[in-house]
């Protein structure tokens, strides 16, 4: 199977609407002697990238190949973002968004509704909110009301949850407890899309270490165990807690500025540096360069593009079936969700 090195690169940078074309897109991708990838702004700052330091992923062996769900943490597009700031300029998001009467009624299908794409969509603007701190599992309005009501008999969902501080198990121990008691009942579809390395993150971390990384602000890995609780805890809320989630993961994409820049992934079976980003529809490929451009001819660059590109659409196709297939039942629910107090 090809292997592919996935590379975040955090940088400040300020995108503005009248502006689409940022000073920090890539102007040349280059590969090193050493096996090294050099790239280099259109600001003319230049980085240096050891392979052996990025990050692993699979997605389709081939173009051929069986097909799988791939997720990558890509930063958005900048006409994604321009879309949702347009859609929602005039909103004030110091209020929770109200959901009206024909919204949908689970957490999937209410952002769905608002950002449009599919479940990479969803994944990424909810991890982007809580790396930004804008959402917080913490938070006063999502936390349980103190209730000694009890429902007779007592439900499973009540057995379950009644001893959570918050409408999510925000404590490592009762959020791995619910995630152990999931797969046993083999009921965790919608996590089999997140990255295991979220999940392998999540399952090796106690409280402690947790509350390590809070002090540290190490925002990355507790957005990774936090996206995890949200997808444990989300058969468990209902609309109040719905409209507050959404409203923060909206309030912190239309504040986003494109402090990444694009995903750089390497094929090693061509040879490639592949620019990635997000847009509506899914993964965008920006740019692709060659370790050995200068031993190809213009035709074997053509067919090596071409071959890339169709992956890229491939893992996109992929991705909005699996949705469709794996997660609509899960996320559409008929009936509104049980708020256990």
């Amino acid at each position: 199977m090809n292997r592919v090195f996935l590379l975040l690169l955090l940088l400040p940078v300020s995108l503005l609407k009248a502006q689409p074309e940022s000073p920090y897109k890539i102007k040349q991708l280059k590969w090193g002697l050493d096996y090294q990838v050099y790239m280099q702004l259109t600001n003319d700052s230049s980085f240096q990238i050891p392979i052996e330091n990025l990050l692993h992923s699979q997605p389709v062996n081939s173009v051929s190949g069986k097909p799988e769900f791939t997720y990558y943490p890509v930063n958005f597009d900048s006409s994604f973002i321009s879309d949702i700031k347009e859609k929602y300029a005039n909103t004030d998001f110091t209020i929770d968004l109200p959901l009206v009467e024909k919204d949908p009624i689970t957490l999937f299908a209410s952002l769905n509704k608002s950002i449009g794409g599919g479940w990479i969509h969803f994944i990424n603007c909810t991890l982007y909110a809580l790396e930004t701190r804008e959402l917080d599992l913490k938070s006063p309005l999502l936390k349980r009301p103190v209730s000694r009501w009890k429902p007779k008999p007592k439900t499973e969902s009540y057995n379950r949850t009644h001893h959570w501080k918050y409408y999510f198990p925000v404590k490592q121990k009762e959020a791995q407890r619910e995630y152990y008691i999931r797969k046993k009942e083999n009921k965790l579809d919608d996590l089999t899309s997140v990255p295991k390395e979220f999940i392998d993150l999540f399952l090796q971390t106690n409280q402690h270490q947790y509350k390590k990384m809070l002090r540290k602000k190490q925002v990355h890995q507790l957005a990774k165990i936090d996206l995890i609780k949200i997808m444990l805890g989300s058969n468990y809320i209902s609309t109040p807690q719905i409209s507050f989630i959404k409203s923060k993961v909206l309030k912190a994409v239309t504040k986003y500025n494109v402090r990444q820049m694009p995903t750089v992934l390497i094929f090693d079976e061509y040879q490639a540096a592949v620019s990635l980003t997000m847009n509506e529809s899914g993964y965008r490929l920006d740019h692709i360069v060659f370790k050995d451009e200068g031993d190809l001819s213009a035709e074997e660059i053509r067919q090596r593009q071409e071959i890339i590109g169709k992956i890229i659409d491939r893992i996109n196709e992929e991705n909005k079936k699996s949705f469709q297939k794996d997660l609509k039942e899960y996320y559409f629910q008929p009936t509104k969700p049980t708020n256990t107090n």
